[in-house]
């Protein structure tokens, strides 16, 4: 591994010294971090433009800022941030100064409600955010919800992104597998972020920040992955003052406090729920006999110390679990995850920005059926990562980001049944990879970012992959932009996942040198442009993408009682996919009324799997034709908040059961089986849904609390999960399996 290493360090390396190679001028650089003002947290995407001329420049996930080549003059400097004050200051350039301006930014008393994290667009492309939406606490907060704010079900409302059902937080992003997303917690990739077996995500929304999804084309520093990167990223904590906030709802009780510690913060975030205890009380005065040994609880924390202006050190960790103990089923189920972070934050001047990481990730799950003796597999993924990233700000033209990521990987499996051990892996990985790319602003109009990432993985067929990815952008007039993206994308980990049979936990694996990693390039056109009516945005995309190396079971299956060959080959047929559609996005951030609507065409498919020795080619389960999403917030006071949610989709495909027949073998009962037709080809009724939330808010000098009532389902439709056959009966009956029925429920929180 050292060689090929050796050889992926040396092309970065070639990379970085061209361009540290260009010749430098007789200008001043400007840099700085950007803070709220009142709680010193980072702004991620505020704007800093110099007004007398065409610079200027958006902060980093850090807050910072840099202009590297500013000309000789007095100049006036306009910083912005969504929700925030403008804020104007004159400085004075002289040849070579190195300024240092950092700002704090004061939140707007009319932008409050419905903020977003995004920047305002000025005269010229900053970024290339192509196929990128984010979503912030507060829009989590504000939007209708099932129980309580749940960022993955915020997400499910954009237009790209697809709930596999009202019982899962999955996202089907363009048609890709849910376990072909990157989802990263303050860069820590975490493996299987839901409770409940996907009913709610891990994360606390009050220690969040940020959720940024990239939908498809994302840079070259990420990769693994082969449909999306979603990064969360954690509130850093108040600095200036100790406060706090909870809440109770009907599904758990949270907290979240913080304040400052020396010359930093620190934040963390509780949360449990508290159906089994409410059961064990009512059961102790004999109210019920009924009882559901269920819990999970999430511990979210973040600190951070500032040594000097050039250097922090943060550290940041996630707990949580799912416990299921019902001793009169013999059912034992737990699951959870771990994360451990120790981040670096380094100015090595001020062009050169750098962020070093040593992570920990676990995921492990426990199904245990029946006493000792019983059925019982294990599954455990451990994740250890060292990962560094540097940012060089070149020229006002050339911004290069190049880095490494490499993990220890450890996945194992066993299942045993009444003792036997009926097969096991234990897969031991390594994985490295290093990227480079560069933002360059060749005119005032376009922007052009090409990268490479370059991934070595120890167990593949070909070890060592090439990724190129580019993305441009051209500014067709002053509010509207046209851009595309192209990349190459690897995924050398995936999930166990049956399409006829689906399972609420996922179980890890790796890929071996049986069966080449999933790959998957990604083809985007976008336009987005500012309207003139009330600061409505529009987007516009298209996209293909096609896959290849996707698992897919066998038809074959082993009994209980057969030790199995976990054998990649053995296990799983090869298959092709193949994804395109478009999707329109208008939004409206700020005002009394803000939300946003979403439309998304798509077509998804396979090829490739063999069923009965046939070949054949189908929509997978998440396979959605049409989709539609409104989310309206309105203000209809200072004191009371209205917020609807409509959600509009195409049936799902379905593999449609035809009949029966009964068949004996020798020294056996008769049993019968199932006669199916082509796979997934019937579909189910078009599936809608209203949802309504009124919220009430009391403000004190030094506190505020919020009651909240939510409405799922307004009107009751029945939405379709599943048919169930009863082929006993003659004529055979089918059953319908809802999904989410009418479902009020309230709560309160409170802040301090």
């Amino acid at each position: 591994m050292s060689i090929r290493t050796g050889s992926i360090v040396a092309v970065v390396l070639l990379f970085a010294c061209h361009f540290t190679n260009l010749p430098t001028y007789s200008q001043a650089t400007l840099s700085g971090f950007i803070q709220d003002a009142s709680t010193r947290e980072a702004l991620i995407g505020a704007n800093v433009v110099v007004k007398e001329t065409k610079l200027g420049a958006a902060s980093n996930l850090s807050g910072y800022y840099v202009i590297p080549a500013l000309p000789v003059g007095t100049f006036e400097l306009a910083v912005s941030y969504v929700g925030y004050e403008t804020h104007m200051e004159k400085i004075t350039v002289a040849a070579e100064d190195k300024l240092v301006k950092n700002f704090l930014l004061q939140p707007s008393a009319i932008a409050l409600k419905g903020v977003t994290a995004t920047a305002t667009q000025e005269d010229e492309p900053q970024d290339i955010n192509l196929a990128q939406v984010s979503v912030t606490t507060r829009e989590m907060q504000t939007m209708a919800r099932v129980v309580e704010a749940d960022v993955f079900r915020s997400l499910q409302f954009l237009p790209g992104v697809i709930a596999p059902s009202d019982f899962s937080t999955g996202l089907v992003v363009r048609g890709g597998n849910t376990d072909q997303n990157l989802i990263t917690l303050d860069g820590i990739t975490v493996y299987n972020p839901s409770h409940v077996g996907g009913l709610f995500s891990n994360f606390i929304t009050e220690a969040l920040k940020e959720a940024n999804l990239m939908k498809g084309g994302f840079p070259a520093e990420y990769g693994g992955r082969i449909s999306s990167v979603l990064r969360l990223t954690s509130r850093e904590g108040n600095s200036q003052k100790f406060s706090g906030s909870a809440s109770i709802s009907l599904l758990s009780s949270q907290s979240t406090l913080e304040g400052p510690v020396g010359k930093g913060a620190w934040l963390l975030s509780l949360r449990r729920t508290y159906i089994d205890q409410i059961l064990n009380a009512a059961r102790s005065l004999s109210i019920t006999d009924f009882e559901l040994p269920y819990y999970f609880y999430d511990v979210q924390g973040h600190v951070f110390q500032d040594l000097s202006h050039n250097d922090r050190i943060s550290f940041s960790t996630y707990l949580g679990r799912d416990v299921l103990d019902w001793e009169d089923l013999t059912l034992d189920l737990n699951w959870g995850n771990r994360t451990y972070a120790v981040n670096w934050r380094h100015l090595f001047s001020q062009r050169v920005f750098s962020n070093f990481m040593l992570a920990s990730s676990r995921f492990d799950t426990k199904v245990g059926v029946g006493n000792d003796g019983g059925l019982t597999s294990l599954n455990e993924i451990v994740d250890h990562t060292a990962k560094g990233d540097l940012t060089y700000f070149i020229t006002n033209a050339h911004e290069l980001k190049f880095g490494f990521e490499a993990k220890d990987l450890r996945f194992s499996y066993e299942n045993e049944f009444e003792d036997r051990d009926l097969g096991s892996i234990l897969q031991e990985p390594s994985y490295f990879a290093a990227y480079a790319q560069d933002s360059w602003r060749p005119s005032l109009r376009w922007v052009i970012q090409p990268g490479v990432r370059l991934s070595y993985f120890s167990r593949a067929t070909e070890k060592t992959r090439f990724e190129p990815r580019f993305s441009a952008k051209y500014l067709v007039g002053a509010k509207s932009a046209l851009s595309l993206s192209y990349g190459q994308f690897n995924q050398y980990i995936s999930t166990v996942q049956d399409e006829l049979n689906p399972s609420f936990i996922d179980f890890w694996f790796a890929f071996d040198e049986t069966v080449p990693p999933a790959k998957a390039s990604h083809y985007i056109l976008g336009y987005d442009t500012e309207l003139p009516w009330h600061g409505l945005q529009l987007n516009v995309e298209g996209y293909y993408k096609d896959m290849f190396n996707l698992l897919a079971f066998k038809e074959t299956r082993s009994s209980v009682t057969e030790e199995l060959d976990f054998t990649i080959v053995n296990i799983f047929r090869r298959a092709k996919g193949e994804a395109y559609g478009g999707e329109i996005y208008l939004r409206k951030p700020l005002g009394r009324l803000n939300g946003w609507l979403g439309y998304s065409f798509a077509h998804v498919y396979k090829d490739g799997v063999t069923i009965n020795d046939v070949s054949t080619r189908y929509p997978p389960n998440w396979d959605r034709r049409h989709a539609l999403n409104i989310v309206a917030n309105y203000n209809l006071s200072r004191k009371w908040e209205l917020s609807a949610l409509f959600k509009y989709g195409s049936g799902f495909p379905y593999t449609q059961a035809n009949g029966s027949f009964e068949y004996d073998e020798l020294g056996t009962p008769i049993k019968r089986r199932v006669i199916f037709d082509e796979i997934n080809g019937a579909r189910y009724p078009a599936y809608h849904r209203l949802d309504l939330s009124l919220t009430r808010h009391y403000y004190h000098r030094t506190w505020q609390m919020d009651l909240f009532l939510n409405l799922v389902n307004v009107y009751n439709r029945q939405n379709v999960f599943y048919y169930m056959w009863d082929f006993d009966e003659d004529p055979a009956k089918r059953d319908t399996i809802p999904l989410f029925p009418f479902l009020p429920s309230i709560g309160v929180s409170a802040k301090f």
